[in-house]
């Protein structure tokens, strides 16, 4: 896919375009999500902030929901820890909105 043809943007751009938040199938939702944590382990720290901002509204916004899903689903510290980058250049992109919107937008 486009992990292995070392394009990790396209892949997290294709893996964050139509999320599957009505699937009824959980194993979908988590196969997408496997899909998207993979795709962000692929960037560098330093190239997070330009990664995000080539993001659409509607990307970065799912974005920030997996960020959140990841942080309930109890994965190690250490990768926890690796998403807080992402987060703070969601915000610094988008504004405190994309927070609420990824809580409250279903």
């Amino acid at each position: 896919g486009l992990l292995q043809q070392q394009k990790p943007h396209d892949a997290l751009t294709e893996a964050l375009r139509n999320p599957p938040y009505s699937a009824g199938e959980k194993a979908v939702k988590d196969q997408i999500a496997q899909v998207v944590l993979k795709a962000m382990g692929a960037f560098r720290e330093a190239d997070v902030k330009s990664a995000v901002a080539l993001l659409g509204e509607d990307e970065q916004v799912a974005l920030m929901k997996y960020l959140y899903r990841f942080w309930e689903s109890g994965l190690p510290a250490r990768q926890n820890a690796s998403f807080f980058p992402w987060h703070s250049a969601l915000v610094e992109r988008c504004g405190h909105g994309v927070i609420g919107r990824a809580i409250y937008d279903r």
